[in-house]
């Protein structure tokens, strides 16, 4: 996010994708809930909504399975803005 906030969107999204990758070969929800929430932002920082819808759901849905409802609740309240 660091990238994405600083306007090297495009070095974000990359980066986002490849973690998610990463994350993807584990069984940690509490990390895979945070990936997709970060590869969110940074496709919602280059106007890629859709792409950010998809990530915040699949985000939503690693914090739903973990019971993490903080988290689950701040996706939801940002799916419910943008879509």
């Amino acid at each position: 996010m660091v990238f994405a906030r600083k306007g090297k969107v495009a070095e974000a999204r990359e980066l986002g994708q490849e973690a998610a990758a990463r994350a993807e070969t584990t069984d940690f929800l509490y990390l895979l809930g945070d990936v997709y929430f970060y590869v969110g932002e940074a496709a919602l920082l280059s106007n890629a909504v859709s792409t950010a819808v998809i990530a915040y759901k699949k985000s939503l849905s690693f914090h739903e399975q973990k019971g993490n409802v903080p988290s689950a609740n701040k996706v939801r309240s940002l799916l419910e803005k943008i879509t």
